[in-house]
């Protein structure tokens, strides 16, 4: 469980790099979306929409969340052990039931790239046809601002 550790850790500084210290793209930062005259807020859903447009980034985070699904399930497990699930009897049950909740927790965490991917999220609901969100989005603003 050290290496599925370590790589989760990778995973988790990969992810607030690329979506919380805009890191691999410095124009997440920018998005905004006007939500009131004068009221902006950042814009959440462009930024995710266009990440998880890449393929590349969309096997990122695939690929780790295979690696946290070992991971919590034999922590979630070892987790119902140390409360005194251990006989015999709940040992099945234990490790089923682990792989269950943690396989239905990792399903929600992968429907959004893989949604984005395939189609299933508009890229950009707000304007049809936007190749870029990310461009198209802060020069819209960047217009926005301006007269103000």
């Amino acid at each position: 469980m050290m290496w599925t550790g370590l790589i989760v850790l990778a995973f988790i500084i990969y992810h607030l790099a690329h979506f919380t210290l805009y890191w691999t793209n410095s124009d997440y930062g920018k998005l905004e979306d006007v939500v009131a005259p004068n009221h902006t807020r950042h814009d959440v859903y462009a930024m995710v929409t266009h990440a998880f447009s890449n393929p590349i980034v969309v096997a990122i985070y695939l690929a780790a969340m295979a690696v946290v699904f070992v991971h919590l399930s034999h922590g979630v497990a070892s987790m119902f052990q140390s409360l005194g699930l251990s006989n015999h009897r709940w040992s099945k049950i234990r490790r089923r039931a682990s792989r269950v909740v943690v396989g239905l927790l990792i399903l929600g965490f992968i429907a959004v790239p893989l949604g984005v991917k395939f189609g299933l999220v508009e890229r950009n609901p707000k304007e049809k046809g936007a190749k870029n969100a990310v461009s198209h989005t802060t020069s819209a603003n960047t217009k926005d601002a301006a007269s103000r």
